[in-house]
């Protein structure tokens, strides 16, 4: 099956373990993947694109330890300690504001 991924585990894991990670360009993996950075982007159902980047990571292992250490460094922003104090961040934005409109009304 074939689906936007809204976020996948497995790049997030491949990334913390310092791998050059490999995903299709759809759902979240467009923003978890800096193609050319982090590891690559292929077309979904693109076999080819799929093997030749595949082949080039076997074949260039300063590439596959330069997108490895980027990844491992990447990951850090869609982990836990990282994003639920930026969500935190949103909400108390968000009702600072609705209780400041509410005091305005009365």
């Amino acid at each position: 099956m074939i689906w936007p991924e809204p976020c996948a585990t497995v790049v997030m894991e491949g990334m913390a373990c310092g791998k050059p990670m490999i995903g299709t360009r759809m759902g979240g993996t467009t923003d978890m993947i800096s193609d050319g950075e982090t590891g690559f982007l292929v077309p979904p159902k693109d076999v080819a694109a799929l093997r030749d980047r595949m082949a080039q990571l076997v074949r260039e292992p300063a590439l596959r330890g330069r997108m490895g250490a980027a990844s491992l460094k990447h990951v850090v922003d869609f982990q836990a300690q990282t994003v639920i104090p930026r969500i935190e961040q949103f909400y108390l934005r968000l009702t600072d504001s609705h209780s400041a409109a509410v005091l305005e009304l009365a």
